[in-house]
């Protein structure tokens, strides 16, 4: 088993109802643990949606499959990426 991925940086909670989105949270990345709620930059969330569904490609064999993300060592449930109302829904168990 791929060991899981702890993001290094602390992060600070944000009070946010990702079910009732405001034209500003439309446009902004989020990261919904089991605790709380993240507002992710660009960068952020890009490293942790990499960890949380895989990277590179198999047939190249650089191909690292996907692990349970963590932030301040909370499990990273869903992200929510700017302009889009959608989740990506991350593993959360092994």
């Amino acid at each position: 088993m791929t060991e899981h991925y702890h993001y290094s940086e602390k992060l600070e909670p944000v009070q946010v109802d990702l079910n009732a989105q405001t034209p500003e949270q439309f446009t902004k990345n989020y990261a919904q643990t089991t605790l709380n709620t993240y507002e992710l930059t660009d960068e952020q969330a890009q490293e942790i949606y990499n960890a949380g569904v895989g990277t590179g490609n198999a047939y190249d064999g650089n191909w690292v499959p996907a692990r349970v993300a963590h932030i301040n060592g909370e499990v990273v449930i869903r992200l929510k990426l700017r302009d889009t109302t959608a989740y990506t829904v991350l593993p959360f168990t092994r």
